[in-house]
């Protein structure tokens, strides 16, 4: 997991394009290499169809798996949607359906 979190903190929050965000999905595009990958959350599950997603979180329980894709988005939405100042997390994670 430490290796996927330092892949995750690699990608470039340039090559993050959010598409869609509003109180019940989130869709963001990633791209990685030559590749763009979207992920999406929906029911408060992170979803991308990366072939790591693919191959290992489909077959495990719903929402125990996420790809670097996913946490790169998550570390995005609290970094573009945070207050430096801020100790309340969930504050600001409630406050990301705001943003349509």
């Amino acid at each position: 997991m430490i290796s996927k979190l330092k892949k995750a903190s690699q990608i470039s929050e340039a090559t993050i394009n959010p598409l869609y965000i509003d109180d019940e999905l989130i869709q963001i595009e990633v791209i990685s290499g030559d590749n763009k990958y979207l992920v999406s959350c929906l029911d408060d599950l992170f979803r991308c169809n990366c072939p790591d997603f693919s191959n290992r979180g489909i077959n495990k329980e719903e929402g125990s798996f996420l790809c670097k894709h996913c946490l790169a988005v998550i570390n995005y939405l609290i970094a573009s949607h945070c207050n430096d100042k801020c100790t309340d997390c969930n504050k600001c994670l409630d406050s990301l359906g705001e943003l349509s």
